[in-house]
């Protein structure tokens, strides 16, 4: 049963006569739940959503500590600004590897018409972004899940309208364009996820203000369930000031 702290602030839970597997299980649920970044609707966000993302994961911080890069941030790092091609596809596979992982210890959701995948739209000014070269990536290794809708498992969605670049626009203005974008119905989806769960990936949470954006977008379109997997969670819960 559960116990509480002498301050009362901290429960602790008590397991009694555990197997060596349950054991195992639970030492494999703290090793991976100290790097994963468990994150949800913050201080500067919370005004203006509610339940659209169920769930949302970071593979771990951008930076440690010590003010360098995580594993995952320097991979994310290598994968998109470090010149070379070779260099930029290694880094993705690597990323992908710790996805694939991530992916099979988050909530499952088997709604009738199964999961999908999908990942923040970019803007018309960009063919193809990291988000959406790891959806596609990991579609492929997932291929066989039984997770995921076998018609269509992997969502693309294309913005009708462009954004304004998201590293020059403050939060505030950022909440507008997207309002914009989901009241305009800017977004073309591949295919329906009427009634089906979407894992959405980004490669960078730092309000929030995207992913939970277009979470409300599938909500809006008939997805029961949302569920956001990114690289790296910032250090800061605000975007540009």
């Amino acid at each position: 049963g559960w116990g509480d702290s002498s301050t009362g602030k901290t429960k602790f839970a008590f397991f009694i006569d555990l197997t060596p597997e349950e054991i195992e299980r639970i030492k494999r649920f703290i090793n991976d739940y100290s790097q994963f970044v468990i994150v949800g609707p913050n201080e500067t966000i919370r005004e203006h959503f509610s339940d659209e993302l169920d769930f949302c994961m970071a593979l771990d911080r951008h930076f440690a500590s010590e003010g360098k890069r995580t594993t995952i941030g320097e991979l994310v790092y290598q994968a998109k600004y470090v010149g070379g091609i070779i260099a930029a596809r290694r880094a993705i596979k690597k990323i992908v590897e710790h996805l694939e992982y991530a992916f099979k210890r988050m909530p499952k959701q088997k709604p009738l018409s199964g999961a999908c995948l999908s990942y923040i739209p970019h803007g018309q000014n960009k063919s193809h972004d990291l988000p959406e070269k790891l959806a596609k990536a990991l579609s492929k290794k997932l291929k066989t899940s039984s997770v995921l809708c076998k018609e269509h498992p992997l969502i693309h969605p294309t913005l009708t309208i462009d954004k304004p670049a998201s590293k020059g626009l403050r939060l505030d203005k950022k909440v507008i364009a997207w309002q914009k974008i989901i009241s305009s119905r800017c977004i073309e989806l591949s295919d329906s996820v009427n009634g089906n769960a979407v894992y959405v990936f980004d490669d960078l949470y730092q309000s929030g203000v995207t992913m939970w954006s277009y979470a409300k977008y599938l909500k809006s379109a008939g997805a029961t369930t949302v569920l956001g997997l990114v690289c790296t969670k910032t250090g800061r819960d605000t975007d540009n000031i």
